[in-house]
């Protein structure tokens, strides 16, 4: 009997989900493009034409960044995997992630101006790929957080269409603000830290309102299954 009730009334996995929790989602993908945008369109120009550091170290440089984080995103893949908390798996690297994240934006712009050439390639290689562990801290854990807010694949494909425009807007927003806000604080490299602080501020604020909005249902609904076990 019991099975022919199942059979006249499956589970549903769709959860109540509204237009704020997919908007919400989506902030996250705008926040973390003020960075990732940013790196494909002005990191090389100002280390070269701000900085004045050669092509062919920055490109080296990037080269062996490239590399190494492949290898972070297999090592931050597993912790979050092994991450059990009052918030879930993804969403404390969020809340711990962001403002190291931010921080560590900045700094790949504030290179020291009077040190040597040397201690500038020194600096850029370290706050470099300090920040591509912050990035991936950050990239990782969002990513899989759809999966466990809802076990619904049309939900999980709602999320995904809006973190896909919403990172749209997030390109658009570093390609037309970054250099008009540059050139409005002075146009010297401590007008880019500027620009930088102001996007990585609102950068924080678009994570928090993820951490804030999301619920790791699945992973709840999984515990509470193992308690009656």
């Amino acid at each position: 009997m019991a099975s022919n009730a199942d059979a006249q009334h499956p589970v549903s996995f769709k959860e109540k989900l509204g237009f704020t929790d997919y908007v919400g989602f989506g902030f996250g993908d705008m926040a973390i493009n003020f960075t990732f945008a940013s790196l494909g369109m002005f990191v090389v120009f100002f280390y070269t034409d701000v900085i004045g550091i050669s092509a062919g170290i920055i490109g080296t440089l990037m080269l062996f960044s490239r590399s190494f984080d492949g290898i972070i995103d297999v090592v931050v893949g597993g912790l979050v995997d092994k991450t059990h908390s009052r918030w879930g798996k993804t969403r404390p690297w969020l809340l711990f992630g962001a403002l190291p994240f931010a921080i560590l934006t900045i700094s790949i712009f504030a290179v020291p101006a009077s040190w040597s050439e040397v201690w500038k390639i020194i600096y850029i290689f370290l706050s470099y790929n300090l920040l591509m562990i912050a990035f991936s801290a950050i990239a990782i854990p969002y990513g899989t957080l759809n999966s466990l807010v809802t076990r619904d694949q049309h939900q999980r494909e709602k999320f995904n269409l809006f973190r896909m425009f919403m990172a749209q807007i997030g390109v658009l927003i570093v390609t037309n603000a970054t250099m008009p806000m540059v050139n409005f604080f002075g146009n010297k490299q401590l007008s880019w830290v500027i620009t930088y602080t102001v996007l990585s501020i609102i950068s924080v604020g678009l994570l928090m309102i993820v951490f804030k909005s999301q619920r790791e249902r699945v992973q709840v609904s999984a515990a509470s299954e193992k308690k009656f076990l």
